[in-house]
């Protein structure tokens, strides 16, 4: 991970975080005089280009874990996570937005054992993602 790709998704997680503890923040208070109205999810890219995304993070992450690179790895992840959160809500069938949301929650669990530096738990976390990706693929994937 080059050190201007690094910045770039620390910035785009930063801004994406942010926003939803915003909106967050506005709902819990109750406040309905500032609140934001949600918008309904448009994408900005194609799917094909949010799967390279998510091929790019997850080489990035495997990289980092094999040269100890901790928090690069782990920061990677968390943005994993927030990408498959992102994807739950490119098609409206339950099966595949469950595929989606149990990567976000494994993206999630893999950049918890980062931060710990838990090198072992990293590796399964890993492979595990790996293999829900690959049953993903095999249902939805359209070459």
């Amino acid at each position: 991970m080059t050190y201007r790709s690094g910045l770039t998704a620390i910035c785009v997680a930063v801004m994406v975080i942010g926003l939803f503890a915003w909106v967050a923040s506005a709902q819990d208070k109750g406040d309905t005089a500032g609140a934001v109205t949600i918008r309904p999810f448009k994408p900005v890219q194609p799917m094909k280009a949010l799967m390279l995304g998510h091929k790019k993070l997850f080489g990035e992450i495997r990289e980092s874990i094999i040269d100890e690179k901790w928090d690069d790895a782990a920061t990677s992840s968390w943005i994993l996570a927030e990408m498959a959160n992102v994807n739950s809500h490119q098609r409206d069938i339950p099966k595949y937005q469950q595929f989606a949301d149990h990567l976000s929650q494994q993206a999630s669990e893999l950049a918890k054992a980062l931060e710990k530096k838990d090198g072992a738990k990293a590796r399964q976390f890993a492979g595990e993602i790996g293999k829900s990706c690959k049953d993903c693929h095999d249902q939805y994937r359209k070459d």
